[in-house]
């Protein structure tokens, strides 16, 4: 059995404790679909027989510290004092209006990248590609197939002598090109 973690007293502690019991050294005891390795992080921790360290003492004792002195600062500057903020909102000036607006990032990044990406995607993007390129394209097919059709529709009298005619021009001009 490891050595007690600073966390020994708590009643979760054994808690995952089953999850892990078939594990030694890494390696699943046991046969079968329920035989699966360990963690590879569980195994290190285990193989070490590490608990807790001082360094890990310390920086528990420090969290804490840190988040009681954020709670006792928002009860002094909310609740003791309501004015405070203003006051230090004033005192630092520009400082505070740099972290206030998060270094200005946001508008930077807005007038760097957004705005020239938008202008791309819009000007050249939608209007010349788009726009001028592709349905140019598909119109001028419409366009060409309609032309073609009212070309084609004047030399359609419904005439079967005409269609004749015109069958035997095609068929004299293919004698022609063979003989040829």
């Amino acid at each position: 059995m490891p050595p007690p973690t600073a966390l020994h007293w708590l009643p979760f502690h054994h808690w995952l404790e089953p999850v892990f019991a078939g594990h030694v050294g890494g390696h699943a005891v046991g046969v079968g679909m329920g035989a699966v390795p360990a963690h590879p992080a569980v195994t290190v921790a285990a193989e070490a027989g590490e608990g807790s360290s001082p360094i890990e003492m310390v920086l528990m004792v420090v969290s804490v510290l840190v988040a009681l002195t954020g709670i006792l600062l928002a009860h002094v500057f909310y609740i003791r004092s309501p004015g405070t903020p203003a006051a230090l909102t004033a005192r630092l000036g520009g400082i505070y209006t740099l972290v206030a607006n998060k270094y200005f990032v946001d508008e930077i990044y807005e007038r760097t990248i957004v705005r020239p990406g938008y202008a791309l995607a819009d000007k050249f993007m939608f209007r010349l590609i788009d726009a001028g390129i592709i349905e140019g394209v598909v119109n001028g097919l419409g366009i060409t197939a309609r032309l073609i059709g009212a070309v084609t529709r004047l030399a359609q009298s419904g005439m079967v002598r005409t269609y004749a005619f015109f069958m035997l021009i095609g068929f004299m001009a293919l004698v022609y090109h063979l003989v040829k």
